[in-house]
C-alpha cells in the first residue's frame, strides 16, 4: 500500500504547474485618478500605487489562458483583443464574458486598445498615453464575473501619460492552466497501468 500511495504521489507532482506565468514589473506608478465602479473589486484613492508592465510566459511550455471582462470605466470604446487569433473582448459585452486561447508565446500576444488608435501591446510598444497595470487583490467579490483570479489587468487609456490615471479604463481577470505535453499523457497511462497491477496482486492475496 505504501509503494501505492508513493505513486499515486509521483504522478500527481509530474502534472503540477510551477508559477511559470508571472507578471514582469516594468515601473511603479501612483494613481493619478481614482480607480472605481468595477463590481466586486475595492475602490483604489488616488496615491494608491501599483506596477506596469506585461504577462510572461518563462518557460515557453503550453498554456490555456482564460481572461474574463470584469468591467470598465471609460468614455472610449476599448477592446481587449487576442492577437493570436483574433479574438476579442468589447465593452458591450456582458461583464463575466470570457475567451481562452493555448499558447506557448514567451509574450502572449494580446493588446488593449483605445478607440482613438491607441495601443497597449503586452511585451511590445505602448503610445505614450497608454500602460497595462496589475490590479490587486485578485479575487472578485461580487457580481456576474465574481471570483479569484492569478490576475487581475487593468488598461490605462487616456491619462496623457503612461504613468498618469487609475487602470480601471478595461478590466479583465486572468487565469491560466497548463497543458500536458503528449509525452506526459503516456506517462499518466503507463502510471495508471502499474496502479492498476498492483491493486489486482493485492485483490488477488
Amino acid at each position: 500500500m505504501r509503494k501505492l500511495t508513493s505513486l499515486l504521489l509521483l504522478l500527481s507532482c509530474s502534472f503540477s504547474a510551477s508559477a511559470a506565468v508571472v507578471w514582469v514589473p516594468t515601473d511603479a506608478v501612483t494613481r493619478t485618478e481614482t480607480f472605481n465602479n468595477i463590481a466586486g473589486l475595492t475602490t483604489e484613492p488616488v496615491g494608491s500605487t501599483l506596477t506596469i508592465g506585461d504577462l510572461k510566459n518563462t518557460t515557453g511550455d503550453l498554456y490555456k489562458y482564460t481572461f474574463t471582462y470584469l468591467g470598465q470605466e471609460s468614455g472610449f470604446n476599448n477592446i481587449f483583443r487576442l492577437t493570436v487569433n483574433g479574438i476579442a473582448l468589447l465593452e458591450s459585452d456582458p461583464v463575466g464574458t470570457f475567451k481562452s486561447v493555448v499558447s506557448s508565446d514567451q509574450f502572449l500576444s494580446f493588446n488593449f486598445e483605445g478607440n482613438t488608435g491607441k495601443f497597449a501591446i503586452n511585451g511590445g510598444a505602448k503610445d505614450q498615453s497608454t500602460s497595462i497595470g496589475l490590479l490587486e487583490p485578485k479575487k472578485v467579490t461580487s457580481g456576474a464575473a465574481a471570483g479569484t483570479y492569478a490576475f487581475i489587468l487593468g488598461y490605462n487609456d487616456s491619462a496623457g501619460a503612461a504613468k498618469l490615471g487609475d487602470w480601471d479604463d478595461f478590466v479583465v481577470g486572468v487565469n491560466v492552466t497548463p497543458v500536458p505535453e503528449p509525452e506526459a499523457y503516456g506517462l499518466a497511462l503507463a502510471g495508471m497501468g502499474v496502479v492498476g497491477y498492483f491493486y489486482r496482486r493485492r485483490r488477488d492475496k
